[in-house]
């Protein structure tokens, strides 16, 4: 037996019932506002039930055979379409004969057999039908499909059981409730009979007299017409039988206000309407009865709603006209406004309507929604597109529209393989239509299938449903796209989502599984490939899969050797920056260029290689000092700034792990081992959601980019061994690169050639190689002679300032270049017998300060980048009366030589030279108490309070100790938005003192930033406390309330002489809305505060407790002494103690504004501390003190004085 599924049932006996509520509103009207017409008059032998469906079709059980009225046979059940009038056979054989065959075949309910069917009723999905002559209950569907609910075929008995094991007698009516229950009036069995949704058949109720009709009633109470008793009677869940209308025993025709007392004759069909009571076909008066309830007197009234009683006959018109032949089954027909019967002896359908006929419901619309922009007003919009027959290579929002105020059902399935087997069940389930282009888009109807048929069909109670309308979409995976035809670099990519590809070689088909020679899965969207082709070609295919999606085609790609081209691995291009003349020199630390010409469209997103050195001719590495080799690598790849991205930053060899360990630079035997490791998608070693590792990449000048197919991947350095001679040679090799393209697994060919333009392999020769102080312009690389032009000019300067000041791109610490760019203030003496010169000891005053003849003897660096080398190389650059210096190494040491100071060739003029300051002296002890300031300078920048789109100004001062006043000196300072503030868009400037002047050089690095250097050592300079000058800021238009900025000294280097430095600090300073002198935290130390050293209120590191620096002085402490709490050099602490004349030197950094005392004991636990020093005021510089000889042991302390 089939069944359709028990959600449609359910579905459709809902709106049935509804429906009911439109129709017994038409009881309350006057007979004649009622009429009577026929639905079908031809084609039927002997009509006994109807049944109509959620479109309107009727269903008829035309019985004959045995015949009441002595027709020729029928045996069948109708189906008649009212719109199209079109009447056919659904089941049962057309020439009437009777049988028992059922039939498992859609549209074959000719092969069917039935025996006088009877009662009808829509339920289980399809029809259900009492075939009396064969004593079943059988099931229909809608498309002939005939199968036994129960009952012994040809056997008239009682008996409960299940299915064929039960047993009926001539079962006539049916009725169905809400549990799907169906109800049988077994009239040869005098009883009404009960089968459940497993078929079970038991035994509701007895002590009738044939009864032919039954319906459900309110409350599951069952309304029964008890034939040949002429009563109807009701039976209660309960099992109470109670006699509601009629003369038990006597027939009839008589109305009555008080049912009971009234009379029927053989009533064989009931219906219950709800309100409006039951109609009852009382077919032996040939007329229509309504049970009513009369609410005046509290039991039910009989009245004849249609023929005329004993008047049998066909006549159309008002009820009371009207005449009908015997009628039997009744039905609501709510899309009509109507009620249909089944007139027998007319052998037609009657009708009586109620209400005006409604439209029927419009077909819904499958289609699918698609987002896409408006190209006028730039906004999202949904579009909907109707479909039919579609092909996807993506997931789609299937959804439907359809007709307001209506209940659409919907069904899905794989698409039949048979086009005359449909296997897609009908629509069922309940969903919410679109209302078409608006927003938000809903979740899809329907998840993918390779072949997906939809369907839908919207009804609504008292109305003919919509036609079944079902779309069909083919789900199939796109083929991949392979886009190259050099096999060590070409693209394959996929259109559908979520996909995967898997890839041959060796010809083979590809599928969904991995093995050794099956690879992948390759995800969405695709990646490069890359692989090593020998002398024969590669056959490539590829093909993709997705889970619910046919698969793609397979795509095959053949690759030949003569279209092979890889990526390259190799110390330096060939010319231009990043190539070089690969000249050392011995006890230098020689750094060679290692980059990688790349393929266009090659991602890389790891990296890893090894490169070494070998001794050809020259001393082995171990004869470097120690008996260690020394080899090193400098990374230029570069990332942006996470808090400046117009700065880029390199990155280093390295791996993110959660153990910590990221160092990837590891030595053996010469050997060095480089990586980077980092898996595309993540942001830990650098944001691989906006770069690869390659992107960006940048020795000195020029930015490489990785798109334009060359890349400075850094410096592979080493020590020359001091005793290396001239001539002598060294093999540097770069070794097994390797890389993947997405950080994972798909590997990258990368080529290591040895000979030819671009070689990993190269041969250092030993020279000695001299190059100018101060040259650095044009680079080309960072060992002599790679760089410089043998002039000093204006882009010197530039590339000096740049690399001072921001830190940017500075050449290896221990190069040549950088060992250039080291003007100063390293003295050298001359080298016996020679007239060479050696470094002998830093500059310290003992000459007269800023003359040309210290400037003269100046031949060495310090190893630091500061304010004293540009403007020493400045002084050379445009005073021909300075003496220049060419430095060289020999014999592995580091030897300067004079050289003239030559203009493109030109030697220039004498420039005059500033007045020279009083002599630096060595310091002397001074006496207990009296505090001494040791040559210092502390740039500071105030706090200011204002507001959105205002322009502020910040003071930034110096505090400048020592007997020398400030006159040279570089500052870079940026402002940073703290807690989420607006970012600055309007560029700072900068107004300076007057004392000052304008600087010699400036720059800016963003709006925020500002950089300048002032080089004149002519002025009278800055004293004391001291304005720089001022910081001009706008504060952004949408600067609210808990904004605030902080401004940043990123570098800061002074000079008095501009031959000598200064030692030099910072203090921040604070842009605020509004004051932020009170503590969120409510621990005292004031918002401003945590605000400017730590950039956010919610920082752990601004606790109370917390120790940011590390000096062992807690946040709470350096608030209220005054000092950085991210400088461990700033805390109020004595330094270690120095000795002069026997006696100790006390020093400690003092603040602005604070009062300290210092104390001497004898013991370090002593409570007795003496002081030493009362009231000693900070001046934000530190102070020092000088104590005489003791005479034992002695303990040092200071304290700051507070209120």
């Amino acid at each position: 037996m089939r069944t359709a599924p028990a959600t449609r049932a359910m579905t459709l006996a809902r709106c049935f019932r509804l429906g009911l509520a439109t129709l017994i509103a038409g009881w309350t009207a006057t007979a004649a506002a009622q009429s009577v017409d026929s639905v079908l008059a031809t084609g039927l032998v002997e009509p006994h039930s109807v049944s109509v469906d959620a479109a309107g079709t009727l269903y008829i059980t035309d019985q004959g055979g045995i015949s009441f009225f002595g027709q020729v046979s029928a045996n069948r059940i109708m189906k008649f379409v009212p719109g199209t009038a079109t009447l056919t056979v659904l089941a049962g054989d057309p020439s009437g004969s009777n049988g028992t065959n059922d039939n498992p075949t859609p549209t074959a309910g000719f092969n069917a057999r039935f025996f006088n069917p009877a009662g009808i009723i829509a339920a289980r999905g399809g029809l259900v039908v009492a075939d009396s002559g064969n004593h079943t209950i059988r099931y229909v569907g809608f498309d002939g499909v005939v199968s036994n609910i129960a009952g012994m075929i040809g056997v008239g008995t009682n008996v409960n059981g299940t299915g064929a094991a039960a047993g009926f007698n001539t079962p006539l009516g049916l009725a169905v409730d809400t549990a799907g229950n169906i109800y049988v009036a077994d009239s040869k069995n005098n009883a009404i009979r009960r089968i459940d949704s497993a078929n079970v058949v038991t035994t509701y109720a007895t002590g009738f007299n044939q009864p032919n009709g039954v319906s459900v009633g309110d409350n599951g109470d069952l309304w029964v017409a008890d034939t040949l008793n002429h009563v109807i009677k009701t039976v209660a869940t309960n099992g109470t039988i109670t006699l509601r209308a009629g003369s038990l025993g006597s027939a009839g025709s008589a109305d009555g206000s008080v049912a009971l007392s009234g009379q029927l004759a053989s009533p064989r069909g009931v219906l219950w309407m709800g309100t409006a009571g039951l109609l009852i076909a009382d077919s032996g008066n040939h007329t229509l009865r309504r049970l009513a309830t009369n609410t005046s007197i509290g039991t039910y009234t009989m009245e004849t709603s249609a023929g005329g009683a004993g008047q049998p006959g066909f006549v159309n018109g008002a009820t009371n006209v009207a005449r009908l032949n015997s009628p039997i089954g009744l039905v609501a027909d709510i899309f009509n406004g109507a009620f249909l019967l089944a007139d027998a002896g007319n052998k037609a359908i009657r009708r009586i309507q109620q209400t005006p006929a409604l439209p029927a419901i419009a077909n819904p619309v499958i289609g699918v929604i698609t987002l896409t922009t408006n190209a006028s007003t730039s906004t999202v919009v949904p579009v909907f597109t109707v479909v039919t027959d579609g092909v996807f290579i993506n997931d789609a929002v299937i959804a439907v529209t359809a007709e307001a105020n209506v209940t659409t059902l919907l069904s899905s399935g794989a698409s039949p393989t048979d086009p005359f087997n449909d296997t897609v069940p009908a629509p069922s389930g309940s969903i919410v239509a679109y209302i078409s282009d608006t927003l938000p888009v809903p979740a899809t109807l329907v998840g993918a299938l390779p072949d997906l048929t939809v369907k839908v069909q919207s009804v609504k109670s008292g109305r003919i449903s919509s036609s079944v309308v079902k779309a069909r979409f083919q789900f199939q995976a796109a083929s991949p796209i392979v886009t190259g035809d050099n096999a060590a670099l070409f693209t394959v990519s996929m259109a559908t989502t979520n996909s995967q590809m898997f890839y041959t070689t060796n010809g083979v088909e590809p599928t969904s599984t991995a093995s050794t020679t099956n690879f992948g899965p390759v995800p969405f969207p695709g990646t490069n490939f890359s692989f090593q082709l020998g002398p024969s070609n590669m056959t490539f295919k590829i093909k993709a899969f997705k889970a619910s999606y046919a698969d793609s085609t397979t795509i095959t790609r053949e690759f030949s050797p003569t279209n092979f081209v890889a990526n390259t691995f190799s110390f330096g291009f060939e010319s231009g920056e990043a190539s070089s003349q690969f000249i050392a020199s011995a006890g230098q630390t020689n750094y060679s260029p290692v980059t990688l010409t790349l393929l266009p469209g090659q991602k890389v997103y790891s990296l890893q290689f090894a490169a070494f050195v070998t001794n050809l001719t020259g001393p082995d590495l171990t004869n470097i000092a120690g008996g260690l080799s020394v080899l090193g690598f400098d990374s230029f790849l570069l990332k942006p700034d996470p808090i400046d991205p117009t700065i880029k930053i390199r990155i280093p060899p390295s791996f993110f792990s959660g153990t910590g360990f990221t160092n990837l630079l590891v030595t053996n035997n010469n050997l060095l081992s480089v990586g980077w490791i980092e898996r595309s998608g993540s942001t830990n070693l650098y944001d691989t959601l906006t770069q690869d590792l390659l992107t960006f990449s940048q020795a000195h000048d020029t930015l490489f980019l990785g798109s334009a197919g060359r890349v400075v991947v850094g410096a592979f350095g080493f020590v020359v061994p001091t005793n290396a001679t001239v001539g002598q040679t060294y093999s540097i090799t770069l070794k097994r690169p390797s890389a993947t393209s997405d950080g994972i697994r798909e590997d990258v060919f990368i080529a290591a050639p040895t000979n030819g333009a671009l070689s990993s392999q190269k041969t250092l020769t030993i020279g000695s190689p001299g190059y100018l102080v101060g040259d650095a312009a044009p680079f080309r690389w960072f060992n002599a002679p790679d760089f410089g032009d043998t002039n000093l000019l204006a882009n010197d300067l530039t590339q000096l300032f740049q690399s001072a000041v921001y830190g940017l791109n500075r050449p290896p610490v221990g190069s040549d270049m950088f060992d250039a760019m080291d003007s100063c203030c390293g003295l050298g003496t001359n080298d016996p017998p020679t007239s060479l010169l050696r470094f002998s000891a830093q500059y310290g005053g003992s000459i007269t300060s800023g003359t040309d003849l210290g400037i003269n003897n100046i031949a060495f660096g310090d190893g630091i980048l500061n304010i004293a080398d540009i403007y020493v190389t400045f002084r050379r650059s445009l005073d021909a009366s300075l003496t220049n210096f060419v430095r060289f190494r020999s014999n592995g040491v580091q030897y300067a030589t004079t050289n003239a100071n030559n203009f493109r060739g030109v030697v220039g003029q004498s420039l005059s030279s500033p007045p020279a300051p009083a002599p630096r002296t060595a310091r002397t002890a001074q006496s207990l108490g009296t505090p001494n300031d040791e040559p210092s300078v502390t740039f500071s920048a105030g706090e200011i309070v204002g507001t959105a789109g205002q322009q502020v100004s910040i003071p930034i001062t110096a505090r400048v100790s020592g007997t020398d006043p400030l006159r040279l000196f570089l500052l870079n300072l940026t402002v940073v938005p703290t807690d989420g503030s607006p970012l600055i868009t309007t560029p700072v400037s900068f107004v300076p003192s007057a004392a000052l002047g304008a600087p010699g050089m400036s720059q800016s690095r963003g709006a925020g930033n500002y950089s300048a250097a002032w080089l004149n050592s002519s002025i009278t300079g800055l004293t004391g406390d001291a304005a720089v000058g001022t910081l001009l800021l706008t504060l952004p238009a949408g600067a609210d309330a808990n904004a605030a900025y902080f401004v940043r000294f990123d570098y800061v280097s002074a000079s008095s002489t501009g031959i000598d430095v200064t030692r030099s600090r910072s203090e921040r300073g604070l842009i605020t809305t509004r004051a932020r002198h009170f503590s969120s935290w409510n621990d005292a130390i004031s918002d401003g505060w945590r605000l400017k050293h730590f950039g956010a209120l919610s920082n752990l590191l601004s606790a109370a407790t917390a120790d940011a620096d590390g000096d062992g002085i807690p946040n709470w402490a350096e608030f209220r002494a005054g000092t950085d709490p991210n400088d461990s050099g700033s805390g109020l602490q004595l330094r270690a103690p120095g000795l002069i004349n026997g006696g100790p030197r006390l020093r400690w950094p003092t603040a602005t504004g604070k009062t300290y005392v210092l104390e001497v004991s004898t013991a370090l636990g002593s409570t007795n501390w003496s002081a030493i020093a009362t009231n000693v005021v900070g001046t934000g510089r530190e102070l020092e003190f000088q104590t005489p000889p003791t005479g034992g042991p002695q303990f040092y302390r200071v304290r700051l004085v507070e209120p």
